[in-house]
């Protein structure tokens, strides 16, 4: 493994589906041994048997030879989506400077894994810090059309490859943003947000 590539850290997003996992694993088997790779699984739900017996398999598909490279956050409590992933996206920018994250719903070929890799290394390379993403096409009516490219019909991303220096930004940026409580009018006196249309307004929202 090169210096630059131990630099970067493929992060799956998991929580009771194992077979969506194995499928993920399965998919991503050319490359695991180019990149640290990690399943970070959120925490089961309060007495929720089911969860504990799907991260239990979760664990045992883990446990295989083939395997054997990729290691495992598991959250002891089930914090949800919102804050889970971007706790996981921290905690591994505070060690590699780069992060792929994928969540277990999609589905993607490790050639389009490295290709966006590289390109966030090339960004990287000529100063820029902005996050290199892989959109689907979004139907107007966001939240009632099908997704072609995932499970899940509730986001566009398929895969996102973030830099430590801008989620520096990002954190610093979040932090202001709580704090205020006229972060909406703010928006609305921005040209910027202004010249954005409705649905980009929207996804930015999200």
């Amino acid at each position: 493994m090169s210096e630059i590539l131990k630099q970067v850290a493929v992060a799956i997003i998991g929580f009771n589906r194992p077979d969506f996992i194995q499928l993920r694993l399965q998919e991503l088997e050319k490359i695991l041994d180019k990149f640290e790779t990690y399943i970070a699984l959120g925490g089961p739900r309060k007495d929720n048997l089911e969860d504990i017996k799907a991260q239990d398999e979760i664990r045992e598909i883990l446990g295989h030879k083939r395997y054997s490279s990729v290691k495992i956050i598991q959250r002891d409590l089930n914090f949800g989506c919102d804050k889970h992933i971007p706790l996981t996206i921290g905690e591994l920018l505070n060690v590699y400077k780069l992060v792929l994250v994928i969540e277990d719903d999609v589905s993607i070929m490790p050639q389009a894994a490295v290709e966006m890799i590289n390109k966030m290394i090339l960004n990287e390379a000529d100063g820029k810090s902005s996050p290199v993403l892989g959109i689907s096409s979004i139907a107007r009516n966001l939240f009632q059309s099908h997704n072609r490219w995932r499970a899940s019909r509730y986001f566009s991303a398929w895969g996102y490859v973030l830099s430590r220096t801008f989620w520096e930004v990002h954190s610093k940026v979040q932090v202001r943003a709580s704090q205020v409580k006229e972060f909406d009018e703010l928006l609305l006196n921005s040209k910027f947000w202004k010249d954005l249309s409705s649905r980009k307004q929207r996804l930015w929202k999200e």
